[in-house]
């Protein structure tokens, strides 16, 4: 009696949490509340005692813990490779200075300098025409439906035997 208790406290504080959050858009729910979430939608579609949905509650508990140690170990070593480029980069940056005149150095500055500006427009131009343009050059648009003389529609012993 005292579980049952506890599961409804729980369910009704994350959904006193998710209204106070706006919607819950901004930020990744807990491992508890995803657990209380997977175990209710699963309670409703396979309707669940209060036993089973107690023993699923664990373990969808014990997976979301798990997936956020994943998350966190994946954003602590993405953070790691990042700074690491962040130094390789200032180490080659200081290298190439050294060989390069003032003259040189101070032109190479204003076109670094340049290609940071254009930066963030080529971030927004990706996946979209220049993305769009590189499928046309390799035959790979909407429109093409040679699929290089292959057609990927017919099984694979099929398209075997028009390849011959």
């Amino acid at each position: 009696m005292k579980k049952i208790l506890m599961i409804a406290v729980i369910f009704s504080l994350s959904l006193a949490a998710y209204g106070q959050r706006g919607g819950g858009q901004s930020e990744m729910p807990s491992a508890e509340e995803r657990a209380e979430r997977m175990t209710n939608r699963m309670g409703e579609q396979l309707g669940l005692s209060e036993e089973q949905k107690q023993k699923i509650y664990q373990i969808n508990l014990q997976n979301a813990q798990s997936r956020d140690i994943e998350m966190e170990n994946r954003r602590a070593e993405a953070k790691q490779r990042r700074e690491s480029r962040e130094n390789q980069m200032q180490e080659q940056t200081k290298e190439i200075e050294n060989i390069l005149t003032p003259e040189q150095a101070e032109k190479w500055g204003e076109i670094r300098e340049s290609n940071r500006q254009r930066r963030p427009m080529m971030r927004e131009g990706r996946g979209s025409q220049k993305d769009g343009e590189y499928r046309k050059r390799r035959g790979q648009h909407r429109g093409d439906t040679s699929n290089r003389g292959r057609d990927y529609s017919k099984g694979k012993r099929e398209a075997k035997n028009t390849d011959k």
